[in-house]
């Protein structure tokens, strides 16, 4: 029983609060960062590292978007454990596991640990602070061990935040769908918040949540999903030429990409391209693509199903990257991997103003602009006729917005993360205080 004198009363809860305080946020002090972080001239080097942050993907797909945000969020200074939720074959896939473990060795929280989704249990004591979905539609409407964890977590831990990142608009349309009713349930009050690639799939979501019943849910900043792939790592030699060729990386599915206006486009000028060594390199997967016109045949070449390190060593050798896009939804709804791939080779894209329009985190100094009217093919030929001055410049400039952009996801994930420390001491706090009462 609590003393009857006033000041004992006053110092009494306050010295619980302190303690719980500290047993909430006690743990290794951030005062270096890694050395990546370092090398870009910014990093949260006083943050004290209270949180536990679990990157959640549990389809097979998507793990470009997961190296670029284990390279984030493992250089932020409120951290002290970040691990990965997957499936141990998937993050196998396309030898995605030596990057996953590669991108996280310069960070001070130790080797990657990688969870399945089947052990995240109520009895495993998983219990993170903040859950990123990186396929959050799948992650939850196709995976029940991750969709109850998640919400297991968000009902028993009111200092819990879930990122739910979502990749296309349309797949959210069907108000009875699992990943529209977790998030109707979660996003109005904040502990869900949504996160996009690209500034065109943040306007097309902004523009349906008060349709959807969610016009208090929050969108957090783009979040480009860039991060450095050095040359070494994909084993890629930078003494040998830069082949005079177009790479178009992804899944060869004809409602995803359109490589007959390429092909038809190339074909007129199949004669002084066969005299240059040309190649349309095609990286991905799935039914080869036809007809092919004889003239080029042999200049297409396909990469089937190869790793991640030979998928971006091929890109990385051409000098321009393809869109191809077969519809309108990846500038208007739709994140498509292949802006962001381009930025992580450090190759320029060759596209039109419409791709700079809806993904506005890239510039003309970072593409070769297609004028209007003007097909790849013909773009192409006339960025043939540069100098090798010119087109390393370009490359140089992707470069240099790669690592800007890597920046300002670092940044804003800091400032994100700095106010949920802030909301639990709250959150905390306010326990502490309800305790007394």
């Amino acid at each position: 029983m609590l003393s009857s004198n006033p000041r004992v009363r006053l110092v009494v809860p306050a010295f619980l609060a302190l303690v719980l305080l500290y047993f909430l946020f006690s743990g290794p002090s951030a005062d270096s960062i890694s050395r990546v972080a370092s090398s870009y001239g910014y990093g949260p080097k006083k943050a004290s590292r209270t949180l536990h942050v679990s990157i959640v993907n549990a389809p097979r797909y998507h793990f470009e978007v997961v190296l670029p945000l284990l390279h984030t969020f493992s250089q932020q200074g409120h951290i002290k454990k970040l691990d990965l939720i997957a499936e141990d074959s998937s993050s196998k896939r396309f030898g995605a596991l030596k990057f996953l473990k590669g991108v996280m060795e310069p960070s001070s929280l130790g080797p990657l640990t990688i969870k399945d989704p089947k052990t995240i249990n109520a009895t495993s004591g998983w219990n993170p602070d903040v859950m990123v979905l990186t396929s959050c539609m799948h992650d939850i409407s196709a995976n029940e061990h991750v969709a109850n964890a998640v919400d297991r977590v968000l009902t028993s831990n009111p200092r819990s935040t879930a990122i739910c990142i979502l990749h296309e608009v349309r797949e959210w349309e069907k108000a009875d769908s699992k990943h529209r009713k977790f998030a109707h349930k979660w996003a109005n009050n904040g502990r869900v918040k949504f996160m996009v690639l690209s500034q065109h799939v943040a306007n097309s979501l902004r523009s349906k949540l008060p349709v959807w019943g969610m016009e208090s849910a929050e969108i957090l900043p783009i979040f480009v999903p860039v991060f450095p792939l050095s040359n070494g790592a994909i084993g890629f030699d930078s003494t040998k030429p830069q082949q005079k060729s177009i790479g178009i990386p992804g899944k060869y599915e004809p409602w995803r990409r359109s490589y007959t206006p390429i092909f038809t486009g190339l074909d007129p000028h199949a004669p002084k391209l066969k005299d240059m060594d040309f190649g349309l390199h095609l990286v991905g997967f799935g039914d080869h693509p036809s007809p092919i016109p004889p003239s080029i045949n042999e200049m297409v070449h396909f990469h089937d199903n190869e790793n991640f390190d030979a998928y971006w060593r091929v890109l990385r050798r051409t000098l321009a990257i393809a869109t191809a896009f077969a519809n309108d939804h990846y500038i208007t709804d739709q994140a498509s991997s292949t802006v962001a791939t381009a930025l992580i080779v450090g190759v320029p894209l060759i596209c039109g103003k419409e791709v700079l329009d809806a993904y506005t985190y890239i510039s003309e100094d970072e593409v070769w602009l297609l004028n209007e009217g003007e097909g790849v093919a013909d773009g192409f030929m006339r960025v043939l006729e540069l100098s090798p001055g010119v087109w390393q410049e370009k490359r140089n400039r992707v470069e240099e917005r790669r690592q800007e952009l890597e920046r300002e996801n670092i940044k804003w994930v800091d400032t994100f993360l700095g106010t949920r420390v802030k909301e639990i001491a709250k959150v905390a706090a306010e326990v502490v205080e309800g305790s007394n009462v």
